[in-house]
């Protein structure tokens, strides 16, 4: 959310501990994808360059994860999506019936007619 909102210096930090978390517990691999992937949009806002080493490793890792992800399921209404982020939410796992991420957001958005910022 912080991402969402603008405040790129918060967003940086709670993703960069999340992963650091989830590298430590050893989280499934989709997750850990999808947030190195978001890391390096966040990263790429600040440096605009986008040329740092730590963009490319981040967005390497994750891109190769859903090229494999993909090989595996695609479905026909993702196909023609160019949103990574909302891809790879296809391959999260849901736990009592509850998910998020970029599609839940868009839905809510649709539903309380709010345009998005990003």
């Amino acid at each position: 959310m912080h991402h969402h909102i603008g405040n790129l210096e918060l967003a940086e930090k709670y993703i960069r501990d999340c992963i650091k978390n989830a590298e430590q517990y050893g989280w499934n691999r989709e997750p850990l994808s999808r947030a190195r992937l978001h890391l390096a949009r966040i990263l790429r806002e600040v440096d605009e360059t986008g040329f740092s080493d730590d963009i490319r490793r981040h967005e390497k890792d994750a891109r190769s994860a859903l090229e494999e992800f993909l090989k595996l399921e695609r479905p026909d209404y993702l196909k023609g999506d160019k949103d990574e982020l909302a891809i790879f939410d296809n391959f999260q796992g849901v736990w009592n019936a509850r998910f998020t991420g970029r599609l839940l957001l868009r839905d809510i958005q649709d539903h309380h007619g709010i345009v998005s910022a990003t």
